[in-house]
């Protein structure tokens, strides 16, 4: 059967959604690579890896999208999750699964790491009502522009993006990058 013949029918027996299961793990054993949308790095479940492919196959016939280029990966089972990641020191992989076990984000542009690698935890005292940061362990009082109620920031670190940052009782619209 030709390449094509095989992907045109894992295509055709292709779910319409990704199923969560598709990425569940308890061990690193469970994990292996998968090519995700656009050939970008990703990791599956090994008992999942035909239907995930399939699925992929079909949506990336159906998106316009530029092909990623990944380097080495490692495959890991973090957070009861198979993940993918750029290849890194034994060391490093170490951090971020206690990092993960610990309740935390590695890396992660959406809680104001940059780009540098770390591990981002949670604040214990996030989302308790606040009327200035030095009320919070985080060091932040924040709420939703425009007069969304305060509470203290939900990590350890400064909040990126717009938002109203209480202090002594007053919001001042701030965008932090």
């Amino acid at each position: 059967m030709s390449l094509l013949l095989l992907l045109a029918a894992l295509a055709a027996a292709a779910p319409s959604e990704r199923d969560p299961k598709w990425y569940a793990c308890t061990r690193d054993s469970q994990c292996v690579a998968a090519e995700g949308l656009c050939g970008s790095p990703g990791a599956v479940n090994r008992k999942f890896r035909d239907p995930h492919l399939a699925w992929t196959s079909q949506r990336n016939a159906e998106i316009d999208c530029e092909h990623v280029i990944a380097g080495p990966q490692d495959i890991e089972c973090l957070a009861k999750k198979c993940t993918s990641s750029a290849k890194t020191s034994l060391d490093e992989r170490k951090q971020r699964r206690a990092c993960f076990d610990a309740g935390g984000s590695w890396g992660g542009l959406e809680h104001g790491r940059g780009r540098s690698p770390g591990c981002t935890k949670p604040a214990p005292d996030a989302g308790k009502p606040c009327t200035d940061g030095a009320q919070c362990a985080s060091g932040s009082c924040v709420g939703e522009r425009g007069g969304g109620k305060p509470g203290c920031w939900e990590w350890l670190g400064a909040p990126k993006g717009c938002r109203d940052f209480w202090k002594n009782g007053k919001p001042q619209s701030v965008c932090v990058d």
